[in-house]
């Protein structure tokens, strides 16, 4: 178990990587905007359910199959990547009706979360820097989550805020297609 000082030292850098809105907070706030607070919060415990794959799979030392190996990791960027893209042009062709809510949400920001797989490289280059055994990277991982999952909600409350303040942005037409296409683009292009 990584000592008390350790844990904050750590803690501390995962909110100040975590502050940094990525592809993961565009999509909490893109579906919170469409789909209201209760689908961004479904989104964030969606996308780190996905989080919590990596966190694992890196305590196992599998992550690091797929950091390695340069073709695993192209495949799961553009399968991300052109999924990311099917939503974003199923969301354009789609009418104005808002973001879908309920279990659909939650498994949609699970599958964009899998497929993302940047998430797995962060987990298992940033994880070892402040623990090697199993049950430290597990103890990390955990700190990790938390301070991602509280964060991500302060994203999610405030889409939701936004979901019921600015009635233009609740077209998934106007807000979630871009915000998919964009997230598709920058999945493949980086």
């Amino acid at each position: 178990m990584p000592s008390a000082g350790t844990l904050l030292l750590f803690a501390g850098a995962c909110a100040l990587l975590a502050a940094i809105p990525g592809p993961n907070v565009l999509y909490i706030v893109a579906t919170g905007i469409t789909g209201g607070r209760r689908s961004a919060v479904r989104s964030v415990f969606g996308v780190h359910a996905a989080t919590t794959v990596f966190v694992l799979a890196a305590a196992a030392g599998l992550t690091a199959v797929v950091v390695s190996s340069a073709v695993a990791f192209a495949v799961l960027k553009y399968a991300g990547a052109a999924y990311l893209i099917y939503l974003g042009i199923r969301a354009l062709r789609s009418g104005p009706a808002a973001a879908p809510v309920g279990g659909g949400s939650f498994r949609r920001s699970f599958a964009v979360g899998i497929a993302n797989p940047k998430v797995a490289v962060f987990v298992a280059a940033f994880l070892p820097q402040f623990g090697s055994s199993p049950g430290e990277l597990l103890a990390l991982g955990v700190v990790f989550l938390a301070v991602a999952v509280v964060l991500d909600l302060g994203w999610a409350l405030l889409a939701g805020w936004l979901h019921r303040h600015a009635r233009i942005l609740r077209h998934q037409r106007v807000v979630t297609g871009p915000a998919y296409l964009a997230l598709g683009t920058y999945a493949a292009a980086s």
